[in-house]
């Protein structure tokens, strides 16, 4: 089994929760055939959104992926302006096993975390990534504080 810490925004993160999919784009698609069904993952939001849920970077639920990687370009996604007609084609299908009734903030996870090896500007470690592999016990040091 691997563990996995998958990065979204606060927007597509809502849609996820809903529909317990992942969805990202074509140029992740290398790093998206690595996680397997069974493996476990968290899922880390980056951004703001207009709802101030969130505010800072935050994890939120631990999931079990359920679903091998396949194709579907039904728009269910929110693209960002500068991709307004993509899809997120590249899904992944997932089944709750913890959820957090609020999100847990990131930023004092970030010492415990051998996976982050610059503590001190620990978000380039995150920086253009989709998905993570991280340490089963980096995985564990989170699931604790959801």
């Amino acid at each position: 089994m691997n563990y996995w810490l998958f990065v979204t925004t606060p927007t597509n993160w809502r849609i996820t929760e809903k529909k317990r999919i992942l969805g990202y784009t074509e140029r992740y698609k290398n790093v998206l055939s690595k996680p397997q069904k069974k493996d476990k993952c968290l899922v880390y939001i980056k951004g703001r959104d207009e709802h101030e849920t969130f505010s800072d970077p935050t994890v939120i639920g631990e999931y079990e992926i359920v679903s091998d990687l396949y194709t579907d370009s039904k728009p269910i996604f929110s693209p960002k302006d500068a991709q307004k007609n993509e899809t997120f084609p590249l899904r992944l299908e997932l089944k709750c096993l913890t959820p957090s009734a609020k999100p847990i903030a990131f930023r004092p996870l970030v010492p415990k975390l051998s996976f982050i090896k610059n503590k001190k500007y620990w978000g380039a470690s995150l920086q253009g990534k989709a998905i993570l592999g991280i340490p089963e016990q980096d995985y564990k040091t989170i699931v604790s504080a959801l």
